[in-house]
């Protein structure tokens, strides 16, 4: 008798498929390295971000202020540091209150479901009937036109789309034929829905997360351009763009070109991070 081989096949590991993924590399290197910025402007800026100079006023980008200066003779290097941190902190944050409000709403709603898993389900559909700029100019100025009520509010209107996800990845693995052979040994239904189907809804939750964060750092940043998230004088993007709109006639672009383009760079970074994550979880894709 002919001796059987087993023949196996070699799938690359989650980092190897993620290394494939250029763009989502490319996303990766942009976000850190914003994130240096933010660490490193707790410990170093050129000037301070609030240091008024009206001798040097309205500088474009030189030796000595290597981004130039705004209106109030503000260092925008130094301010586009500090920037990257406080966009930065508040886009995390935000992100943090909708994930931790809603998988465990959307995870009770599908697991559960019954009358209140269906009321649940209804609110979150009636707030992303919401447009959702709309929804958290609305919150945000009823809290307060500070950063702290823009980044609640912002982490509020997220809730929805975590778990609404949250909520249809319960129902399918909820059927699956591994969680019915628990029932019917008798597991206690928090337990198998604690250690068995959360773990398994985790690879869309991780792809959600990081289109999520460039989302909220960009309503964040909204908010503060129209005049009800983060106050002046801090150095958010948001509000350093809202403060160079005056001036964009005038010839001094680089005070609404900088930031600008961090924004877009940030947001577009974790999009392109998040569609490379996506890809590298899902096996198939490879």
């Amino acid at each position: 008798m002919s001796e059987q081989k087993n023949i196996g096949i070699d799938r690359p590991s989650f980092l190897q498929r993620l290394v494939k993924q250029k763009m989502a590399l490319v996303g990766g290197i942009v976000i850190l390295l914003w994130l240096l910025v933010g660490l490193v402007s707790f410990f170093y800026t050129p000037y301070g971000p609030n240091e008024v100079n009206m001798a040097e006023k309205l500088l474009a980008p030189g030796a000595g202020h290597l981004m130039g200066t705004d209106n109030f003779g503000r260092d925008i290097l130094s301010r586009m540091m500090c920037g990257a941190r406080i966009s930065l902190l508040l886009g995390f944050v935000a992100v943090c209150i909708s994930l931790c409000i809603g998988i465990p709403l959307g995870a009770f709603s599908g697991y559960y479901e019954g009358k209140a898993g269906n009321l649940i389900m209804r609110v979150m559909d009636s707030l992303q009937a919401f447009p959702m700029l709309i929804l958290v100019m609305s919150i945000s100025v009823a809290l307060g036109r500070n950063s702290f009520s823009a980044m609640l509010a912002v982490g509020i209107a997220g809730i929805p789309n975590f778990a609404r996800l949250m909520y249809a990845q319960t129902l399918s693995v909820k059927q699956s034929a591994f969680i019915e052979g628990e029932h019917a040994i008798g597991l206690p239904r928090r337990d198998i829905l604690v250690r068995h189907i959360l773990p398994n809804c985790i690879t869309p939750i991780l792809v959600r997360l990081s289109l999520s964060l460039g989302s909220a750092i960009l309503t964040v940043s909204s908010l503060s351009f129209l005049g009800i998230g983060v106050q002046p004088p801090t150095p958010e993007w948001g509000y350093m763009i809202s403060d160079a709109r005056g001036y964009i006639l005038t010839g001094e672009w680089w005070m609404i070109f900088f930031p600008g383009l961090a924004i877009a760079s940030l947001v577009l970074s974790f999009n392109l991070f998040g569609d490379g994550l996506r890809d590298a979880l899902d096996y198939r894709t490879q």
